[in-house]
């Protein structure tokens, strides 16, 4: 063998170790991220690595880097950055609660809870575990969880939880995760849930719930699952409910709640100790008329005409009556002349004298 022919050896042999070698090193590396690398909110288009000082610099698309938490995370309250030892949510979380010892319920649209299998509500505990024990399994989205004692009340789009058949509302057991058999059977979604006493307090996009025809909020009976008398009626979706004292808060897409014209937010108050009768507060609605002529709701002119029905004629019985006829007829005429530049000039006109008497009132008011 000539020296020519020994020197293109070695090199092949050093060639095929090296192969060898990376082929070996390649094969170790698993088929599963890091979850303790960081993550970005947008694409990346371009990666460089440093071995030396084992940087490794990304660029793209994205506006932040930061470590990967899943879908829900607690936050410090002193230094505002997660908690470091948390289980990792694979889906959105749409609501939280407290469950009393330091840990949490969750529900949502997630399927997995750290490594285990928890379809749309688990519970987290306050060592940051997820609670092997509970383990509802609801088979459609959950938008709402309240607490009450042992009882954990679920609201959401499913129709099986906790190893029962049970329409968008349910009772669970707070130590075992099982259905207990109370059972409102609402006919459509659950937004929202909050308790007091012995009345659990949904809303949503139903119309029948506990056994009754109820318009989008109910009162029903924490023992019985039946609706209670309590009726305001709303004629949209509710999308939040929340109980302070004796009082409780209705947030959502109504124009109308309790007989009376209120516009997204409502506040009811007892007028005896089982008679629920007073809504007392809620912000009026559009101003149809006077947006259509003047292109805006955020017109100044707009907002004093608000002003005025909010602060002098929802306040008596006969301005409660005007404001109530307004509703009725104004929308097709707002909608008649709001691509029509000629009537909206003749409207502003006709409109200014309300609204130089709206501004003396306010000042009045002052």
């Amino acid at each position: 063998m000539t020296g020519k022919e020994k020197l293109v050896g070695l090199v092949s042999l050093v060639g095929l170790i090296l192969c060898f070698s990376a082929q070996a090193s390649l094969s170790a590396i698993p088929d599963t991220p890091d979850t303790n690398a960081w993550i970005t909110d947008g694409p990346v288009y371009a990666i460089v690595t440093d071995p030396v000082n084992q940087i490794t610099y990304i660029g793209g698309g994205f506006t932040q880097v930061g470590p990967r938490t899943g879908y829900g995370v607690p936050i410090n309250a002193s230094t505002g950055s997660p908690e470091s030892s948390y289980p990792q949510v694979n889906g959105k979380i749409y609501t939280v609660i407290p469950d009393g010892s330091g840990g949490r319920y969750i529900g949502g649209s997630f399927t997995k809870v750290g490594s285990l299998t928890r379809n749309r509500v688990a519970r987290i505990l306050s060592d940051g575990t997820v609670d092997s024990a509970w383990n509802p399994s609801a088979n459609n989205l959950v938008y709402a969880l309240a607490i009450s004692g042992s009882t954990v009340y679920a609201g959401g789009w499913f129709t099986s939880i906790g190893g029962e058949a049970r329409n968008r509302i349910a009772a669970i057991d707070a130590a075992n995760g099982n259905a207990t058999d109370w059972n409102p059977n609402a006919n459509n979604l659950v937004y929202a849930l909050a308790t007091s006493g012995s009345t659990v307090y949904a809303g949503g996009g139903f119309t029948s719930i506990g056994g009754e025809a109820r318009n989008y909020i109910a009162a029903i009976d924490a023992a019985t699952g039946s609706a209670t008398d309590w009726n305001p009626n709303a004629n949209n979706l509710v999308y939040a409910l929340a109980i302070s004292g004796s009082t409780v808060y209705a947030g959502g897409a109504f124009t109308s709640i309790g007989g009376d014209l209120f516009s997204y937010f409502a506040q009811f108050k007892p007028g005896a100790p089982t008679v629920w009768e007073e809504i007392t507060f809620a912000t009026g609605g559009g101003c149809f008329i006077a947006t259509a002529a003047y292109g805006t709701p955020m017109a100044k002119e707009v907002k004093s005409l608000c002003k005025f029905r909010d602060d002098v004629l929802l306040k008596t019985p006969a301005g409660r009556e005007f404001v109530k006829l307004y509703y009725a007829t104004s929308p097709p005429i707002a909608d008649f002349i709001r691509n029509k530049p000629g009537l909206k000039a003749m409207v502003r006109e006709a409109l200014k004298p309300l609204i130089w008497f709206s501004e003396l009132r306010k000042e009045q008011i002052k």
